[in-house]
């Protein structure tokens, strides 16, 4: 057997899966019809990791943040779920828990709006035996960075 400061197969193994690192900027919807205004909150970045097959349930309030508990409740249920990241076939899919919506696959510079909050892609990342690569979902930009 070997020592104890050896990293177990099964841990080593999860460290060197494929994953996709979704980079999210989550801030409130304006309230005005006028885009060209700044919000008043510049809003948070969330980073998300999804190795193949993995679902994340966005929870209001808990790992994603917003401030209209109540009435997401009354929309979405007690437990708040706005939707599930899916990482599918090297794509990130999200579910959205709004009764009617389709679920999409997310691409670099896509807004989904959820509740009173806008979800904004700012980048979807590739990463696969410790070595990360910008992944090209749009086709319109992007950069490869560390490798090809």
């Amino acid at each position: 057997m070997g020592s104890s400061n050896e990293l177990s197969p099964s841990a080593e193994a999860v460290m060197e899966r494929a994953s996709l690192m979704v980079e999210i900027l989550v801030r409130e919807l304006e309230q005005s019809g006028d885009q060209a205004s700044e919000p008043e909150h510049p809003g948070i970045i969330h980073y998300y990791r999804l190795y193949q097959g993995t679902l994340i349930p966005l929870y209001y309030g808990e790992n994603i943040c917003g401030r209209n508990l109540h009435d997401v409740e009354e929309a979405y249920g007690l437990d708040r779920i706005l939707g599930y990241l899916l990482e599918t076939g090297g794509n990130i899919c999200f579910f959205s828990m709004r009764q009617g919506d389709e679920p999409v696959i997310l691409e670099s510079g896509m807004t989904i709006s959820c509740a009173d909050l806008e979800l904004k892609v700012l980048q979807i990342e590739f990463s696969q035996n410790g070595m990360s690569t910008e992944k090209l979902v749009s086709g319109k930009r992007g950069r490869r960075t560390h490798g090809i």
